[in-house]
């Protein structure tokens, strides 16, 4: 539905307006919701308090859903009939998608695959897939102490200002500070 988080902040925000990416949409949007108005086909849609142009080119796959479970999402492989398919789990704990990755190789002798988080894979029609290997992360170069300021002083701004931004701004703003917090909180655990 592209209502929050990393798909939202990331994903959409950083490639919506560049004309040679894709955004592909795998099931249903509820109306209303930002998904929905790309899939709709919007020119601009406000993200953070930001208007981005849509120029990606945007795809829907209908006929998946989000929100199956185990037994049927192995009822619904029982429709395919090709046996060179190649399945990949990329939804779920870790563990649970071991045991349906199991139950798919033992009742259908299909390939299945768990790719890992931001792991790349190449698809060619007809070939195994390939992984891409991903560059070494160049470190970061960080100078905190005016990052710091800058954001207490839009802080301060933003609060002095709440009561005069619309409803959706208000949200956006508190999903922002909610992530900021628990980013925070996380980092703060990893000192402990």
């Amino acid at each position: 539905m592209c209502n929050a988080g990393r798909i939202k902040h990331h994903h959409l925000r950083h490639n919506l307006w560049k004309p040679g990416a894709s955004v592909v949409f795998v099931g249903f949007q509820a109306e209303g919701t930002p998904g929905r108005r790309i899939v709709d086909g919007v020119k601009k849609i406000r993200i953070f308090n930001e208007d981005i142009a849509v120029a990606a080119k945007v795809y829907t796959i209908n006929g998946f859903s989000a929100h199956a479970g185990r037994d049927q999402l192995l009822a619904w492989l029982q429709n395919f009939q090709s046996k060179t398919m190649q399945v990949f789990l990329v939804h779920g704990e870790f563990s649970a998608q071991e045991h349906l990755a199991g139950l798919i190789r033992e009742r259908f002798g299909l390939s299945v695959a768990i790719p890992e988080y931001l792991e790349e894979i190449v698809l060619k029609p007809g070939k195994p897939f390939e992984k891409i290997k991903p560059a070494a992360p160049a470190a970061p170069e960080v100078n905190l102490p005016p990052l710091w300021a800058d954001l207490k002083t839009k802080l301060d701004e933003a609060g002095r200002n709440f009561s005069t931004l619309s409803a959706e701004q208000q949200s956006e703003m508190a999903e922002l500070l909610r992530q900021a917090a628990a980013s925070m909180e996380k980092i703060k655990k990893s000192d402990e």
